[in-house]
This record gives structure tokens, sequence and C-alpha cells, in this order.
């Protein structure tokens, strides 16, 4: 059944910003990627992201982080770990001026894991321990908050940085960086 939502939310967005390009005038879409690190999980992450301009001051936002995997080993065991997430935002533009824009952003945050553990065999106690794997998988949602700036690079090309608090179950920070392209 997560699977099923999970397909319906990415359709459903896909078909908004689809909607929204068709609609969009010369320059009111932004989109490109970066990189982010995220401070409690402790790992970096690429990310693509689109921004579509509603008003001066009003900016909605999607991106989508694919973060690096997670992997260690014990003994009689390794494991994998990991983490994807879903952030649909909005942003709020105090300033602009020159080539500069600052906002605040606020949202809903989509987070996508699965982790896997192998054991191998191993004797304890005089008892045999038989090989197995354990597969867990979850999503969790939550909130953004935080703030993020543009730099004019060219007429086109634009910087992007970006910190954001994500309140969700194991929160983090998530700092970014990266470039957009306007359209």
């Amino acid at each position: 059944m997560k699977k099923v939502s999970i397909i319906f939310i990415l359709t459903l967005v896909m078909g908004l910003m689809m909607g929204v390009r068709a609609k969009a005038q010369n320059g009111d879409i932004l989109a490109g990627g970066g990189l982010v690190y995220a401070t409690d999980i402790d790992q970096l992450g690429i990310c693509l992201s689109g921004v579509y301009q509603v008003t001066p001051e009003w900016e909605g936002a999607a991106d989508f982080v694919l973060f690096a995997s997670d992997k260690g080993s014990g003994p009689h065991m390794e494991w994998k770990h990991k983490m994807r997430a879903l952030n649909l935002n909005a942003h709020y533009v105090f300033y602009t001026e020159d080539q500069i824009t600052a906002y605040g952003i606020g949202g809903l945050s989509m987070s996508f894991w699965k982790s896997k553990t192998e054991y191998s065999s191993y004797t304890y106690q005089g008892q045999w321990h038989k090989p197995r794997t354990e597969k867990t998988h979850g999503s969790d949602l939550g909130l953004n908050l935080g703030a993020g700036g543009r730099y004019q690079i060219s007429d086109q090309l634009y910087g992007v940085a970006e910190l954001k608090f994500v309140i969700i179950d194991g929160s983090y920070f998530q700092i970014g960086a990266g470039l957009q392209y306007r359209f």
C-alpha cells in the first residue's frame, strides 16, 4: 500500500509540474541540481530541484535528494542503509536587490529508507547460528523550515545555497549548494 501511495504522490507532483510548465511564461521556472549534507545522518547527497515563481514574493519548489548509501560491518554481520527525500516547499522572497535574492523556506519532507543486514554463520556458547538476511524499509513525513538565497551568475544561471531544518523522525539540518537555470 505504501508503494502505491508513493507512486501516486510522485505522479501527482510530476503532473502538477508539467501543468505549471505549460502555463509558465518565460523566466518563471528554475531547475537545477547540487549537493546537500545532512548533519545528524552524516551523509552527502545529490539534489535535483525545481522552482516555479508564482508571484514576485512567492515561489513553489520541489526537490529530490539521493543520499549516499551508508555501509558498515561488525562481528558476523554487514549492513547497508539507503535514504532518499522528496521535499515540497514554499519560498517567501523577503529580499531582492541587484543579483541577490533571499527567501524563507517552509514545506513538507517525505523520506524513504531501506536497510539490509546480513548475518554470517557463527558459533556462540556452543550453539551454531545459521546465516540470515534481514531487510527493513519505511517512510516518514515531516516539515522543512529554513532559509535560502540565489546569486545571479549570468542572465539565466544562478548559484543557490539553502539551510533548512528537517523536522522528522530522526530530525536533521540540511545544508545545500548548487546551480539553477532559468527557463
